[in-house]
């Protein structure tokens, strides 16, 4: 039965050894252009691991084009990030710093609280400097890259094949062949060109995966491992939110096109932790040095799935909740029924400064030291296994008056929770799936 239905079950241990031992290595867009946002650990560590391999990967061109298209755009944004996050900090502060202006004609003395803040301000502006020095030539990762793929990408697909893939993609897609059915929405009717030949982005997971299995079909292959960070339900079998591991149909695909032979998937941080112990490589970090590049990338994790948390409470709460229901302990509907009931709503009132103040400013800070935030919301919310448990903790330490002169010196000041509110409710969320991650990749065993 595992012979015929094996992409429900991962390698044995004896596969595993035998895969990282002669497989080839396809590393995707989203995980080389990840090189240029990671912290400098987990880059370097990254690196490290493809130079001592690089005679064993494999790009296709796809892969290679959509690199090429999208890396200036990473470079530049990189680049941009400090003097953008320090502009939304400076704003955010000045803004909380003229409303205390306006007490000045009260009973409340406003001085220690205004230099609180613009203590603050400098304390981020002065970190943000050390973070821009100590980062690297972004030029410098390029040229690195292109020297460890050398000219070891794929041929591309001729014109005349592309238009082929694309009406097969169209088929697949409406009947949820992986991969690339995920992308089909968002990409729609966005086009590339290149070499005088135009590419519908669309397709373009599917192109790839069909470079890979056609390279899986030559003789000198053995096996490939597929380095992505894309963890869509299109690539990862994903049970109530929970991620199983590669999807079952890519297994099986792989399996009957190249002839039986093995695949497997990791996102880089899976990929990082392996690679060590399998190829017995000397990465140049020590095991503490290695848990700050994997908590690295973790960390850059946490930052993108709360931008996809925002946008998803944006598009359909209701759907979202249900999707996460054993990570939330209840469903959607029940879930808003009794927050609604405890007024952890968006549209209630506080009669406190202090949770305005500091999610606004973790939530700037939380652009560049990611751990910040987790670490704030660990210590002072005391997180329990369920979602009612931690709404109702929160409510009961928002009727009270926290240790902090911010809090005191402005609690009659009444400040609307529409913002804060619908902010904290997606940390709320975000945090029950932080919680999660380690039993999510644990379950991806290898």
């Amino acid at each position: 039965m595992r012979n015929k239905f094996s992409g429900f079950y991962p390698p044995s241990t004896e596969d595993f050894a035998k895969l990282w031992s002669e497989c080839t290595f396809v590393f995707d867009a989203n995980t080389l252009l990840n090189l240029y946002r990671y912290p400098k650990e987990s880059r370097e560590a990254l690196i490290n691991i493809m130079e001592s391999i690089q005679d064993r990967i494999w790009i296709p061109h796809q892969v290679a084009l959509e690199y090429h298209k999208h890396i200036y755009d990473e470079m530049f944004n990189q680049k941009n990030a400090y003097s953008k996050f320090e502009k939304q900090c400076s704003e955010s502060i000045n803004k909380l710093i003229s409303e205390l202006d306006k007490l000045r004609h009260s009973n409340i003395d406003s001085t220690l609280m205004k230099n609180s803040l613009e203590e603050c301000l400098k304390t981020i502006k002065d970190d943000l400097a050390s973070q821009l020095e100590s980062q690297p030539e972004l030029d410098k990762v390029k040229e690195k890259l292109s020297q460890i793929i050398q000219e070891n990408v794929g041929d591309p697909y001729t014109k005349e094949k592309l238009e082929e893939m694309f009406i097969k993609g169209e088929e697949r897609y409406q009947s949820k062949i992986p991969p690339g059915f995920e992308d089909q929405k968002e990409k729609k009717d966005r086009k590339t060109l290149f070499d005088g030949i135009i590419y519908k982005d669309e397709y373009g997971d599917y192109i790839y995966w069909s470079q890979i299995l056609d390279k899986s079909k030559e003789e000198p292959i053995k096996s490939i491992i597929l380095v992505t960070d894309d963890n869509k339900e299109d690539w990862v079998l994903e049970v109530k939110g929970e991620k199983k591991g590669p999807h079952p149909e890519l297994i099986q695909e792989f399996k009957k096109e190249s002839g039986n032979k093995l695949f497997y998937l990791y996102n880089s941080e899976q990929f990082l932790k392996n690679a060590e112990n399998h190829l017995k490589l000397k990465v140049h970090l020590d095991s503490d040095e290695m848990s700050g590049a994997i908590q690295g990338i973790e960390a850059l994790k946490r930052l993108d799935n709360e931008s996809f948390i925002r946008n998803e409470s944006i598009k359909d709460k209701d759907d979202f909740f249900n999707r996460y229901h054993d990570i939330l302990g209840v469903d959607g509907e029940q879930y808003l029924t009794i927050s609604n009931k405890m007024k952890m709503t968006p549209n209630t009132s506080v009669k406190t400064a202090n949770v305005e103040i500091l999610f606004n400013l973790n939530k700037e800070i939380t652009f560049i030291e990611r751990t910040r935030l987790r670490d704030f919301i660990t210590d002072n919310f005391n997180f329990h296994y369920n979602v009612i448990e931690v709404d109702t903790h929160l409510y009961e330490i928002s009727k009270f008056n926290y240790s902090i002169s911010l809090n005191y010196l402005m609690e009659d000041i009444e400040i609307s929770r529409r913002e804060v509110g619908e902010y904290l409710e997606r940390l709320l969320i975000q945090f029950y799936i932080d919680r999660h991650l380690k039993i999510l990749h644990n379950s991806v065993k290898e």
